[in-house]
């Protein structure tokens, strides 16, 4: 929900978001993860899930909890969470928001 009003959709690549007007709130698709320094960013894609490592088009993701049961590993298989090496990711996320440069 934003200002009352439901978001959905398949969502913009993240590259062609940035591209576009960043005045804007805009739904945007790529993988969602949380770093071993406690930081979560959005990629514009995974790219090996057992490294794990993610295409080289990222933002910070700020004041997104990084706590919780939205990252609760023991619930990955009913949330489409999956971790690596200490990281943290959901594949196929969207968000809505305004990106800031």
């Amino acid at each position: 929900m934003a200002d009352g009003a439901v978001v959905d959709g398949p969502g913009t690549p993240l590259a062609e978001a940035l591209a576009g007007d960043l005045s804007q709130p805009v739904l945007v698709r790529g993988t969602l993860f949380l770093d071993t320094d406690g930081k979560v960013y959005l990629a514009d894609s995974l790219t090996d899930a057992a490294a794990p490592s993610f295409g080289e088009t990222r933002i910070l993701v700020e004041n997104y909890p990084t706590s919780g049961p939205t990252w609760d590993i023991s619930q990955g298989e009913v949330i489409g969470l999956s971790e690596a090496n200490g990281i943290l990711f959901f594949e196929d996320t969207r968000l809505y928001g305004t990106i800031s440069s």
